[in-house]
């Protein structure tokens, strides 16, 4: 799996983050964390194509303490490999919100 680290990077509440990118063609899934480090990932995206025992699934949770959290999973499946994505994040006074995840932008 590959995938984007964001971290030392000051989010404060109320900004949006906007994540653009295209999956290879030929990737089972992707992930992109949120967090101060590696063993802090406040908020993890990982679309899977097929990956995990999972086929066009979005898969949420984060990694604390050094284990996983609740995996949480929505309807739909917006990506499509080799095609390109946005991903918008809001940071409101109590968790991150994605509320726009579309391809073909």
């Amino acid at each position: 799996m590959t995938g984007m680290i964001i971290k030392n990077m000051s989010f404060k509440v109320g900004q949006t983050l906007t994540i653009v990118g295209v999956p290879q063609p030929d990737a089972t899934n992707f992930a992109v964390n949120i967090g101060p480090n590696e063993k802090d990932i406040t908020m993890h995206i990982n679309p899977r194509f097929n990956a995990h025992g999972d086929e066009n699934a979005v898969v949420c949770n984060s990694y604390q303490d050094g284990n996983w959290c609740e995996e949480h999973r929505e309807g739909g499946f917006p990506f499509s490999l080799g095609e390109e994505f946005k991903i918008l994040i809001e940071f409101t006074p109590t968790e991150f919100v994605t509320f726009q995840i579309y391809t073909k932008v």
